[in-house]
């Protein structure tokens, strides 16, 4: 949803929602409490806009348009900025396009009222999204690490800007993902990472395209002893989709597993950081005949 439930039925802080359809319910509520009168039907011929069609749009049948939403956040009463606002959300919440999410985020991230009230969204958002943040986390188990610019940049596979290190680290120590130890060496804190479901899906989305280009990087810049690269496609039934995601959670849980179980020589000489992935996604859908036919 994006907020909690406005049970004191105060007047709802739009830039506490991620969620545009949970605000809309709410300041409805809030609307109501002070004029009976007040609907979604009101609300709609107040803004122009069909009640059926709002109706829709507030069931999950319908997307809003940008057209709707400039429209109903007019209607609604909203400010200036809250109105900007509110449309950033509605792209957010249901355009297809990711660049087009991803820009809307952007937009609603560096907004001074969203970033005052959701610190932890904005902070986890930056975490995940940066390849180059997981990296040089993960490189403090890195025998002799140092949290300077030139050792990282000598270390990356991946040739980086000093300022690009630079910026990373400063974010990772001011954000405490990194710390000291008893012995004042960088290690990776134990640093809770929690967001909104909205914001980790765009944030993990554009980690994973990061990820994926340096993968094929990998194809001419690593030797193929250093590395596996594997990809094939088959065809499924929905319970042996199941079973295969089955069998690469279980995989995953067994190479979490390999640094505990190593001998201790092998456990405390960590010499590389390593991306591993798996994927598995669907790259076709069953027509809607198909669906009809079930």
């Amino acid at each position: 949803m994006g907020a909690a439930e406005n049970i004191n039925n105060s007047k709802p802080d739009i830039y506490i929602y991620h969620d545009y359809r949970s605000f809309l319910v709410d300041w409805v509520d809030y609307l109501n409490a002070n004029d009976k009168k007040t609907s979604f039907r009101q609300i709609a011929l107040k803004s122009d806009i069909s009640p059926g069609h709002l109706s829709h749009i507030m069931s999950h049948r319908k997307y809003m348009t940008s057209e709707i939403a400039i429209k109903l956040a007019k209607g609604l009463g909203l400010k200036k900025n809250e109105q900007t606002h509110f449309l950033n959300l509605v792209i957010f919440s249901d355009a297809k396009d990711y660049e087009e999410i991803e820009r809307a985020y952007e937009a609603i991230k560096n907004n001074e009222s969203y970033i005052s009230r959701n610190k932890g969204n904005t902070r986890t958002h930056d975490y995940l999204s940066r390849w180059l943040h997981l990296a040089i986390r993960e490189m403090t188990a890195l025998p002799g690490f140092k949290l300077d610019v030139r050792w990282i940049r000598e270390r990356l596979k991946v040739k980086v800007p000093n300022s690009q290190i630079k910026d990373a680290l400063n974010f990772l120590m001011h954000n405490k993902y990194i710390k000291f130890d008893s012995h004042g060496n960088a290690v990776p804190a134990d640093n809770f990472i929690k967001c909104e479901n909205e914001v980790r899906k765009i944030a993990l989305a554009k980690s994973h395209k990061e990820f994926l280009n340096l993968a094929v990087d990998s194809i001419h810049n690593t030797r193929s002893e250093d590395r596996l690269l594997n990809t094939f496609i088959m065809s499924f039934s929905q319970e042996n989709v199941q079973r295969v995601k089955g069998i690469l959670t279980n995989a995953m849980e067994e190479i979490f597993k390999v640094n505990d179980s190593a001998p201790p020589k092998a456990k405390n000489n960590k010499e590389e950081v390593y991306n591993i992935s798996f994927y598995a996604y669907p790259l076709t859908e069953e027509s809607d005949d198909d669906k009809f036919s079930k």
